[in-house]
């Protein structure tokens, strides 16, 4: 298989354990024969395919949960974060309702608004998923993500600004 890495072409030889959906990319997990390694792969950076006549076995066991642990979505950090995030009144019923992520706990607060924690793996992702939420949420902790989403809103506004 030719897998699309960064701008490189990389030639890969896989055996297939697992295929899922995540946010609005498909993802495959794979053991790299190369590297020895069960890795994660995004099906859309594939270039090329090559099937081989040498039977895949297919591990009925492979653990989502165990490979991803944490993570946000699908690319797990090298640590875990406890996260801790402010929500409006207004935007308190839809944070609530909807499961985010499966370490997530609500707190309602007597002004409407809600506090949303968590354990994640990495900020990586998170971090563009705060944003969305505009004014309508603050991170409290951890420090680290707080400063991550600052600096992009930053970056934001000073786009808005060359208008």
């Amino acid at each position: 298989m030719i897998f699309s890495k960064a701008k490189q072409l990389l030639r890969v030889s896989l055996q297939p354990k697992r295929c899922f959906l995540a946010g609005q990319a498909w993802y495959l997990v794979a053991h790299d024969n190369k590297d020895s390694e069960t890795k994660l792969f995004r099906l859309a950076k594939f270039q090329e395919l090559q099937l081989l006549e040498k039977l895949v076995t297919v591990n009925m066991n492979c653990s989502l949960r165990e490979l991803l642990g944490n993570a946000w979505t699908v690319h797990r950090g090298d640590r875990d974060w406890h996260v801790e995030i402010w929500f409006a009144p207004e935007a308190a019923d839809l944070v609530a309702e909807t499961r985010w992520h499966h370490t997530q706990e609500i707190e309602r607060q007597k002004d409407g608004s809600v506090i949303f924690r968590a354990v994640i793996s990495g900020l990586d992702e998170i971090k563009w998923w705060v944003p969305g939420w505009g004014p309508r949420a603050k991170v409290l902790k951890p420090k680290e993500l707080a400063e991550e989403v600052c600096s992009l809103a930053n970056g934001i506004i000073d786009r808005y600004r060359k208008l």
